[in-house]
């Protein structure tokens, strides 16, 4: 049960996408989690475990054709707090979750998780893959699409990042822990006896399962959600 929910509205609020997201999406809000009072703010007015600050990114291939992703974001997310990111189709709200998790680089801005500074554009020096991975694990991203590796079982697509991270240290979890830890998490989400099926084997929503699960293994600090109602 959230203790604070915020909802962050991309474009305009007044806009007939907002509106038709506030039809569909918050009633169900309200009844899932039995919430009278929810506080809806336009995205670019949110001015603390996430903080973004004058975040600015553009798809620079085809910048030609199309306006900025993200435009001037600004907003800060408090520890426990649940905010949901609504908006039209286009308006930027996967580029904002594909440059939490660095697979995109914002032009322009910071980015804050618990006071530490993991991102800033002014800062010209090339992060190395592995402070990029570092930064990653403050987040865990449920894909739109799921992305669960077709190739492996449900529980290898759980244990497969986890097992490379702790092969690292020095005293890392061995194998077994990763397997129970993995399975405790497929036992949360309902899916514990799917664990040797392969994606193709099971329905979407419980492939979203998998994926939420997969995104807890390496207990992130923030998870995102990305069309989290879509299966």
């Amino acid at each position: 049960m959230p203790n604070k929910v915020k909802v962050l509205v991309v474009g305009d609020i007044n806009g007939k996408g907002a509106r038709n997201a506030f039809a569909l999406f918050l009633p169900k809000l309200k009844e899932k989690y039995k919430i009278n009072d929810i506080k809806v703010i336009p995205f670019s007015d949110f001015t603390y475990i996430l903080q973004f600050q004058h975040l600015n990114s553009t798809h620079k291939k085809i910048l030609k054709f199309f306006p900025a992703a993200i435009k001037n974001a600004n907003f800060v997310i408090d520890k426990g707090e649940f905010a949901f990111l609504v908006g039209s189709s286009g308006s930027g709200k996967t580029t904002l979750l594909r440059c939490l998790n660095f697979l995109e680089t914002p032009d322009e801005g910071t980015i804050i998780v618990s006071d530490k500074e993991i991102f800033n554009a002014n800062d010209k020096k090339k992060k190395t893959d592995a402070q990029i991975r570092e930064n990653r694990l403050h987040f865990g991203l449920v894909f739109q699409s799921f992305n669960l590796f077709p190739q492996y079982t449900v529980l290898k697509n759980l244990i497969l990042a986890k097992e490379l991270i702790e092969a690292k240290k020095a005293n890392g979890m061995s194998k077994k822990e990763i397997i129970e830890n993995a399975m405790s998490l497929l036992e949360r989400v309902g899916l514990a006896e799917k664990a040797d099926f392969y994606p193709c084997q099971l329905s979407g929503g419980q492939q979203q399962r998998v994926a939420i699960a997969r995104a807890l293994t390496l207990s992130p600090d923030i998870l995102c959600f990305d069309e989290p109602t879509s299966a």
